[in-house]
């Protein structure tokens, strides 16, 4: 029964919001000779803070009831995942990738009232989500939190943590949660704050298993992201390196999350703190760095998505007195389905305004994604629907199913309540989130997020989480509804159409066999779908084939030549099941077709169009490197797609800058310089493999090449 309920605290919301927004709170004490740094998010840390009396803690205050809205036709009831005298936050979800059944929940736990931090906990269930078992107490013992869960397909499970020594734990299971065993996989070695945890779940991987922990550490190099990782199931982990420091911050890097290609690539994410010593404690950008070797080496860090405005300095009160901290750390996916989309990478955010424009006062979540391993990103879209004045839409979490490669997102949103309280919901896509649909409330309340009695800095957990296997969601999230902070779950179902382009983007299908016995086929769409391919099936055999476009209309075209004489089948294979497969009789003469020869004639046009397009750059790209392997030289070519300027430079595998070939302005076009193998002081350099990395503007592409001697 929902009802108006009081929190045993006394209002301190000037102190709290002096947390939230770190300002006159952390320099008072630093006069008087104490170090409070607003920076660390960690809950341990301000607990610390607040038992030694520098820091307040939320106390009792009313709180606005939560308000029953009724179950959506789209998903089921929610679900609680423990009751009785607990809260819960912070919200990590993880699917069985063996069993859509099954799931994994991991979530920041108190006693209520509060006197014990457990930190990390952990619940699974077996029916979909209908009942929870497990522990609200940490896996291994007490922890500080920031929950991670992972499932590998040897049907392991794991948590990642913040240890009790401010280091970095992962507790493992072996009988699906049951028993846990626990390992510091970094025990102490400074503040590390903010971690996430992947396990590589790609069969095709030669690193499958492999697990990933990464953080934010606030001892030496303070503010930069490092990441370890282990071989063994979390036995050991290894190779403890910072991957953040050729992205530069006028601050510190926070908000890592770390995520595996089809290929075992390892990508990371973060905000990029670049104005905090100013007063201004928005996100400004989001960093990125990659690892094409199962997590031994990375790439130089690159900035991927300049000039935002995050909504870390704001503190989210919604119209009422009970502010709540915030950030705007990114969450990622990755496309590891092998189906049209497999390789393709995906963010969200929430930005204040328009990314680039950053002003408004509209919270709104954005999406961004890459087809090509991170190299270029697209522009920034929104995802919500939510286009009333003075909304607010945050804490973003992003899933890809890894078999119908679908994505959906959860993240809190008050576009249809009143006052201080918000309801959560969700956005799907089928087409790489080229659009979103079947967007939905899939929480049965609206509640008022407000900080958990007795913790400090206005700590109300800083992320809800989604996780999908096989058609299978699962949003996860907490809610205030009977009087304490809870974990609720609403497991749903989105098969979509599992193709980067969806049945009714298609309205042409046929196919043919020519006068010199070729199968054809073709399949027609209007608009521009650049970089998605269709897949024809011919007598049982897969062709994937990119789609040409001109930017109004694209067409996919097979051709096989000598397909045989007599009888052959042509099935649309993705996306499946639009259009029935087509018969076709190769060295029989068919009738003329109109509708057929209009098409290729249109087909045809299309190609020369787009011959003579690709002659003149439209956007700045890496060409490549020839010869590569190479000794003595190589060239590097490249294209402007504007006047700008630019920057050519070599790195080697430990990320340190060997030689600058490129530091000046040039017009738009194809360019290209050579490399000689020798460093900035003319020396040559070691056989290996490096690193050339253009920068044009605020462009910025990396290709691997090998020197040998």
């Amino acid at each position: 029964m929902l009802q108006l309920f009081y929190w045993r605290r006394a209002m301190l919301c000037l102190a709290v919001t002096s947390l939230i927004t770190a300002t006159s709170l952390s320099s008072g004490l630093q006069n008087e000779g104490q170090q409070v740094d607003t920076r660390i998010n960690s809950i341990l840390y301000w607990q610390t803070l607040a038992e030694q009396g520098l820091v307040p803690v939320a106390q009792d205050v009313p709180v606005q009831p939560a308000q029953y809205l009724g179950v959506e036709a789209t998903d089921g009831p929610d679900v609680a995942v423990i009751s009785g005298n607990y809260t819960q936050s912070e919200n990590s979800i993880f699917v069985n990738p063996n069993d859509n059944t099954k799931a994994l929940n991991s979530n920041n736990s108190t006693n209520s009232p509060f006197s014990i931090l457990y930190g990390t906990s952990h619940f699974e269930t077996v029916n979909s989500g209908t009942s929870w078992g497990g522990s609200f107490n940490a896996p291994g013992g007490t922890n500080s939190g920031d929950p991670a869960a992972a499932i590998g397909l040897n049907n392991r499970y794991y948590v990642g943590y913040i240890n009790t020594s401010f280091g970095q734990g992962v507790a493992r299971s072996t009988d699906e949660g049951a028993t846990w065993v626990r390992n510091n996989a970094i025990a102490g070695g400074g503040t590390l704050d903010k971690n996430h945890l992947w396990v590589d779940n790609s069969a095709v991987s030669p690193y499958e298993g492999n697990l990933y922990s990464t953080w934010t550490t606030f001892g030496t190099p303070y503010g930069e992201i490092e990441i370890i990782r282990s071989t063994d199931d979390g036995v050991t982990w290894v190779n403890r390196q910072t991957i953040s420091t050729a992205v530069p911050a006028g601050s510190h890097h926070q908000g890592v999350n770390v995520q595996t290609g089809p290929n075992g690539e390892v990508y990371a994410f973060w905000a990029i703190y670049e104005q905090w010593a100013g007063g201004q404690y928005a996100e400004d950008g989001i960093g990125f760095a990659k690892s094409t070797n199962g997590g031994v080496s990375f790439l130089a860090g690159t900035e991927i998505v300049p000039n935002l405005k995050g909504v870390r300095g704001e503190g989210s009160n919604l119209g009422g007195p009970f502010p709540i901290r915030l950030a705007s750390f990114p969450s990622a996916a990755v496309d590891i389905s092998g189906g049209s989309r497999n390789g393709w990478m995906y963010m969200v955010n929430t930005n204040i305004g328009v990314p680039g424009v950053n002003t408004g006062t509209n919270w709104d979540v954005y999406f961004w994604r890459s087809t090509d391993g991170g190299t270029t990103w697209s522009t920034a879209l929104k995802v919500n629907g939510n286009v009333n004045a003075n909304r607010k839409n945050y804490y973003p979490w992003l899933t890809c199913d890894p078999v119908t490669g679908n994505l959906s997102v959860v993240y809190h949103d008050n576009r249809n309540t009143a006052g201080n309280t918000v309801e959560v919901w969700v956005n799907n896509s089928t087409d790489g989130g080229l659009t979103w649909t079947d967007e939905f409330r899939v929480s049965d309340v609206s509640f008022t997020p407000a900080p958990i009695p007795g913790l400090a800095g206005g700590y109300h957990g800083d992320y809800i989480g989604i996780s999908a296997y096989n058609g299978r969601v699962y949003p996860a999230w907490a809610d205030e509804r009977v009087g304490r902070v809870l974990t609720y779950v609403s497991p749903y179902d989105f098969e979509g159409g599992g193709g980067g382009l969806a049945c009714g983007d298609i309205f042409f299908f046929n196919a043919k066999c020519n006068p010199e016995g070729a199968a054809q086929a073709m399949v027609k769409m209007t608009g521009d779908w650049t970089g998605e391919t269709v897949t024809f099936d011919l007598d049982g055999d897969d062709h994937i084939i990119n789609v040409m476009s001109n930017g109004t209309n694209s067409i996919a075209k097979l051709t096989v030549p000598h397909a045989g004489m007599g009888m052959h089948t042509v099935t649309l294979e993705d996306p499946a099941g639009c259009y029935s497969p087509v018969e076709i009789t190769c060295n029989v003469d068919a009738p003329p077709d109109p509708e057929w020869e209009a098409l290729l004639a249109e087909y045809e046009a299309l190609e020369a169009q787009v011959a003579v397009r690709e002659t003149v750059p439209t956007e700045t790209r890496i060409i490549g490197n020839y010869p590569n392997p190479f000794n003595p030289s190589t060239t590097i070519r490249y294209a402007l797609g504007v006047d700008s300027p630019v920057s050519v430079r070599v790195y080697n595998m430990l990320g340190q800058e060997v030689a600058t070939l490129v530091n000046g302005f040039q017009k738009a076009g194809e360019q290209s310089v050579t490399w000689n193998g020798t460093n900035n002081f003319g020396q040559s350099v070691a056989s290996g493999l490096y690193i050339y990395r253009l920068q044009a503007g605020n462009t910025v592409m990396t290709q691997k090449m090998l020197f040998t001697k």
